[in-house]
């Protein structure tokens, strides 16, 4: 245990390490600060997104009206009937996106996939497929009981969900690359200063001393870990008033 505190000390002292965790420190920052801009850029592409819905089905609802000023067609009717009920619908989404009212954002739009169905059985364009609108009512529907609103999980700034959006980023490889390069640099070092002769002088084995640097690595990929969980945690609660079922965002 001994000899593992003094390499991790040694690995501390070289200040690469402490380095790397102020540069996470900054990251999660910058990362936080980067969500919290997005905000309104991610409220805009949903309006964006259910405005060209109501475009299209406005297009067409015009066309309709027009065919049957000279063939009327009840038929047809019950299309432009169903179809302008969808485009009110589309408008209350877009109005309670821009509210944030993310409850009645769920529940209308909900309603108008139901709509857009029996809107398509009827001939009618929606671009959504029955598959894809029974995928997201099921979301809504169990956001809805959770009382949660519908989040971009790459842009989100509640504390639960940005701390594993975070994680995710830090365990993909790139932060335990960079510590297994502080790591390899301690023991390049070594061998530079030949410090490492000295260490071959002690009644232990390289392999038990290969063992040991390799612990220290662990130790410290825990503990940079833990200032990341906790950097994020807490930066995010400092400034986002969390939801209370964050945890159980499905």
């Amino acid at each position: 245990m001994s000899l593992l505190l003094f390499e991790f000390k040694k690995l501390f002292r070289s200040k690469l390490l402490l380095y790397f965790i102020v540069f996470s420190i900054i990251a999660v920052t910058l990362l936080f600060v980067r969500n919290v801009w997005q905000q309104d850029s991610v409220r805009a592409e949903k309006i964006t997104y259910f405005s060209k819905f109501a475009r299209d089905v406005s297009m067409e609802l015009e066309g309709n009206r027009k065919v049957l000023e000279d063939n009327p067609s009840p038929e047809l009717e019950e299309q432009v009937r169903i179809g302008s009920m969808v485009y009110a619908q589309v408008n209350e989404v877009v109005n309670a996106i821009q509210s944030q009212q993310t409850m009645d954002e769920l529940t209308t739009e909900n309603m108008l996939y139901q709509t857009a169905k029996q809107y398509k059985a009827l001939g009618g364009t929606f671009y959504l497929s029955e598959t894809e609108m029974d995928r997201v009512t099921r979301l809504n529907d169990e956001l809805i009981r959770k009382g949660l609103p519908k989040e971009d999980l790459k842009l989100t700034i509640q504390p639960l969900l940005f701390t594993q959006l975070v994680l995710s980023y830090a365990l993909t490889g790139f932060g335990f690359l960079a510590l297994l390069l502080i790591l390899l640099s301690s023991v390049t070092g070594e061998y530079e200063e030949k410090n490492v002769r000295l260490v071959y002088t002690l009644p232990f084995s390289r392999a038990r001393y290969m063992l040991i640097k390799l612990g220290s690595f662990l130790v410290a990929g825990g503990m940079w870990l833990t200032v990341v969980t906790v950097s994020a945690y807490t930066l995010a609660s400092q400034f986002t008033d969390g939801l209370e079922n964050q945890s159980a965002y499905p």
